[in-house]
């Protein structure tokens, strides 16, 4: 199995949706969300087979990723109690 680094996804990136976004966006991501999640929203993402600009993209797996990280907040916060 690959370990996850901001390179590893931007390779995902670019072999599922297209044009990936700079390093930055991802180092961006990598500080609000786990990789694991950045990964999971990009390979949402590209189900989608999204036609539409690499910001919209870019949004659309942001969106995902706010998702995906506050339910894994809330499941952790619901077995705490």
């Amino acid at each position: 199995m690959q370990t996850l680094t901001i390179e590893v996804l931007m390779d995902i990136w670019g072999r599922t949706i297209g044009n990936t976004p700079v390093r930055q966006q991802f180092e961006i991501w990598a500080i609000k969300h786990s990789l694991p999640i950045i990964k999971d929203a990009i390979l949402t993402t590209a189900q989608k087979n999204l036609t539409v600009p690499l910001d919209n993209c870019s949004r659309f797996a942001d969106e995902v990723m706010i998702i995906r990280t506050k339910r894994a907040a809330d499941n952790l916060a619901r077995r705490a109690k």
